[in-house]
């Protein structure tokens, strides 16, 4: 498996102009998680344990954080950014700095909410996108690779019940509104984002 993924790794460091590196042992912090990707270290990590779900989706995980580093690399990241547990963060562009703070909702809201940062999305796109090609450009005809593909789509780009197409962007503007507001302490602010926000839920 990590002869696979360093060998995609090469391809697709020359393909998207980075020079970052790729390691399989997270760090502490990220023990859990199938990958991430560290702009302080230019690594992109990819789980060993996550090794067991199959190719496809390594190779997934791979597509996806590489495509953080290219993100990061040209100045395409944004300001706001959710977790799946609705932990915010608001970056400063210029120093690197940032501010964290939780947001509220049920936890269907906070997973729908994770799936619309745009950074999440581009990379998703990027790595599915690209793992068609794959699937499109090999000579054999793998069922495996062709379902796991399927389940990645279900899985990362699913149809969204609360942040529908007409909804999403609203949705998402009063929630990057809400962290704004914590981070300059207007609490009393806040509390109306959230009424509109109850609102359009």
């Amino acid at each position: 498996m990590e002869k696979l993924l360093q060998q995609t790794f090469n391809l697709y460091v020359s393909k998207l102009g980075l020079k970052s590196a790729l390691a399989f042992a997270m760090p502490k912090s990220h023990l859990t998680a199938n990958g991430m990707y560290d702009d302080k270290t230019d690594t992109v990590y990819i789980n060993r344990n996550s090794f067991s779900q199959g190719e496809t989706v390594c190779l997934f995980y791979l597509l996806h954080e590489m495509y953080h580093a290219y993100q990061h690399k040209n100045d395409k990241w944004f300001v706001y950014y959710f977790e799946y547990d609705g932990k915010a963060y608001r970056f400063n562009k210029h120093d690197g700095s940032y501010f964290e703070c939780y947001v509220m909702g049920e936890k269907t809201v906070l997973e729908e909410l994770y799936l619309c940062n745009p950074v999440e999305l581009e990379a998703n796109n990027f790595a599915i996108d690209a793992l068609k090609k794959m699937h499109a450009d090999s000579s054999k005809n793998d069922a495996a690779a062709a379902k796991a593909i399927e389940y990645l789509c279900r899985e990362y780009t699913p149809p969204l019940k609360i942040f529908t197409p007409e909804k999403k962007d609203l949705l998402f503007a009063f929630y990057c509104e809400a962290v704004e507001l914590a981070y300059l302490g207007k609490l009393q602010e806040q509390t109306a984002v959230y009424k509109k926000i109850g609102m359009l839920i």
